[in-house]
């Protein structure tokens, strides 16, 4: 990775001039686990005006290659937005939603399961949080969280024996 003002690298090398987009989604995820996220929401703006379908393909983020694995760095936009930290060997799992004042649904995995995390509010208003174990376990015996959380397990399928999804509709 290379800045050059006129585009032309005084000693030429491989991928001098190329973006990365997996490195933008990562420092991106880093800074919303840091608390800026504005700074966050710039720097991944900037890459989906890039892909938007005119300049570049919205599906395959060109790297070394197309549809090449390192644009999957933006999976950890979606953890780091549910502010997802993992401890399993101190059985410990965080929860701390970038959200603020809305409803929202949101996938979650580790290497013992995965499942949703949905923040909403109880009939009185108050907000609470629901996780959803849909297929493993939550491996965690304790759960930090701004708000109340209760741990519901459902396996796929479990919508079409009348029981909800695992997202409320």
């Amino acid at each position: 990775m290379h800045v050059a003002p006129r585009r032309t690298a005084p000693v030429p090398f491989g991928y001098s001039d190329e973006v990365w987009t997996g490195v933008e989604y990562q420092v991106a995820s880093s800074l919303i686990y840091e608390g800026l996220l504005d700074e966050a929401l710039v720097l991944v703006d900037a890459v989906r005006s890039r892909h938007d379908g005119y300049r570049r393909n919205p599906w395959s983020e060109s790297e070394a290659g197309h549809h090449y694995a390192r644009s999957l760095a933006s999976y950890g936009l979606i953890t780091a937005m549910l502010g997802f930290k993992v401890d399993l060997p101190r059985g410990v799992i965080r929860f701390d939603p970038k959200f603020t004042g809305r409803n929202f649904c949101c996938f979650w995995s580790h290497g013992k399961g995965w499942g949703g995390g949905f923040k909403g509010s109880d009939k009185k208003g108050e907000a609470t949080a629901e996780v959803l174990v849909i297929e493993g376990t939550l491996g965690a015996t304790r759960i930090e969280a701004p708000v109340p959380v209760s741990v519901i397990s459902r396996r796929l399928g479990d919508e079409r024996e009348g029981r909800p999804g695992p997202c409320p509709s």
